[in-house]
């Protein structure tokens, strides 16, 4: 009896360490690739964030150039505006001896030097209230240089004129006083039109350019992007699929080996039992 017990117990202890032995190798058959597949899966994923979040950056970065672009294009438009005022400003003193538009005629000379000026600057260097950057390619720099001394002459002409004529235009003068200051005005404004008009064109030309590249560069990023997401299948998805019919398969075999286990303990256990 006592043979009996102990062949009885010797078995169930192999059988038992055998199914414990099958469970431990098909463990450890399962989790080394899955391992690997969650690094490859996080690294693909990781990949295709980073080309979004670059993506991302570089479209806010070209609004942003698209509103700078915008406001330099409209500053530089209305530096025209302006210097065709002050040239209107300028011929009125020679031709109208009223008090009421004299008066209007200075405030709107003065008013338009003076923005004039700012934005002449803003344009070169830079203004943040006037949501200028001051960020010139080295093309329109050339152009602000060109049109410097039409800017400065027509400047000095008009601070001339309204000292001449007064601040509210309430000094008495004659014409032929300031005719040689209008006439400088008038012969420097046409040279600046047409520099103004240069500097906006190549604005808007750097704007375009700026713009086909962004539309390059973005198609290269959904290139690579879709580059990834392919690989990303080829060398993840096909293989989970692949290690989850195999984790199945192993896991049948697993479930068949506890059966045979429990039939083969359940043999054992009825040894001797009439």
């Amino acid at each position: 009896m006592s043979d009996t017990c102990s062949f009885r117990c010797a078995g169930n202890v192999s059988l038992l360490a055998h199914g414990e032995r099958t469970m431990a190798q098909v463990s450890s058959e399962l989790l080394a690739p899955t391992r690997r597949l969650t690094r490859l899966y996080v690294s693909a994923l990781g990949a295709v964030a980073l080309l979004s979040v670059v993506a991302q950056l570089l479209v806010q970065h070209a609004l942003n150039q698209q509103t700078s672009d915008a406001h330099v294009v409209n500053v530089a438009g209305r530096q025209r505006m302006l210097s065709q005022r002050l040239s209107k400003a300028a011929l009125t003193f020679q031709v109208t001896t009223d008090p009421a538009e004299r008066k209007g005629r200075a405030d709107e000379l003065a008013q338009a030097m003076a923005l004039w000026e700012r934005s002449h600057r803003a344009l070169q260097h830079g203004d943040p209230a006037m949501g200028l950057p001051g960020k010139n390619t080295p093309e329109v720099t050339r152009m602000f240089q060109a049109i410097e001394p039409l800017h400065q002459s027509m400047l000095r002409d008009g601070k001339n004129l309204l000292a001449a004529v007064g601040a509210g235009g309430e000094k008495p003068v004659e014409a032929a006083a300031i005719q040689p200051i209008v006439a400088a005005i008038l012969a420097a404004e046409p040279g600046f039109l047409s520099g103004m008009d240069r500097v906006v064109s190549q604005v808007a030309h750097e704007a375009t350019a700026r713009i086909e590249r962004l539309r390059l560069v973005e198609l290269i990023l959904l290139c690579v992007t879709l580059g990834v997401l392919f690989l990303e299948g080829l060398y993840i998805f096909r293989p989970a699929v692949r290690e989850i019919r195999r984790t199945i398969s192993h896991l049948v075999q697993a479930r068949g080996h506890l059966d045979n286990t429990v039939q083969a303990l359940r043999a054992i256990a009825g040894i001797g039992q009439p």
